[in-house]
This record gives structure tokens, C-alpha cells and sequence, in this order.
């Protein structure tokens, strides 16, 4: 079991693990490769813990089951059931034109979201 992130948030909706940065690749024959590469670093089982501290404090210990698709290019996750009784399930790709990583999030508690290409 790996560790995500300790994420403290103050008055938002949203975390998103950190860490998909990567270096500039040197050539463009090395970029085609570097997102795969990249998801392929966030597959596996993991523990993420959550601190927010504003509006109101609380905290919150889960954990996070990522796979990548066959071939390599599409990861989804699902979370174990979280202290407030929901389940998260979601999916990520690496989107070359933008060089980041678009993420898409769906709740069971009925909410979806979904975020830009981060790098």
C-alpha cells in the first residue's frame, strides 16, 4: 500500500492528487511515450488521507485501487467506501496535445466532475 498524499484543503470542493509533472522530455519521439509512463506510476493500490480545514475542520482516510486499461492509455480508479458513506470511481488519460492529464470523476453520491489537462 502506497501513500498518496496528506492533502489539506481550506474551502474546496475538490482535491486531486499531485505529483504528474514530469521534466520536459528531450525530444518529441520521448513525449509520445511520457504519458503512459506517467499513468503507469499511479497504478496500484493506494492510501490517501484528506485534511480540510475550512469551513469546517475535518479528516477523512480512504483508500484508491488505480489500473491501467490495456495498452496502457486510460486509468481508472475506484475508492473504497469513505467515512461518509460514498465511493468514488474515476478516469484519467494522457492527452498529448495539452501534455496533461484530463481527469473525470463520478460520485455515488450522484455528483460528477471534471477537470482540465494538469501537468
Amino acid at each position: 500500500m502506497r501513500l498518496v498524499a496528506l492533502v489539506t484543503l481550506v474551502g474546496a470542493p475538490l482535491a486531486v492528487a499531485t505529483g504528474f509533472a514530469d521534466a520536459a522530455p528531450a525530444a518529441a519521439a520521448s513525449d509520445a511515450s511520457r504519458g503512459p509512463a506517467v499513468l503507469k506510476r499511479f497504478s496500484g493500490d493506494w492510501e490517501v488521507q484528506v485534511s480540510v480545514t475550512k469551513p469546517v475542520k475535518t479528516f477523512s482516510r480512504y483508500f484508491e485501487s488505480a489500473v491501467l486499461a490495456p495498452g496502457g492509455k486510460l486509468m481508472r480508479t475506484s475508492t473504497s467506501v469513505k467515512p461518509d458513506g460514498t465511493q468514488d470511481w474515476s478516469m484519467m488519460v494522457y492527452d498529448a496535445p495539452s501534455g496533461g492529464y484530463p481527469l473525470w470523476v463520478f460520485s455515488s453520491a450522484g455528483a460528477s466532475s471534471s477537470l482540465a489537462p494538469g501537468r
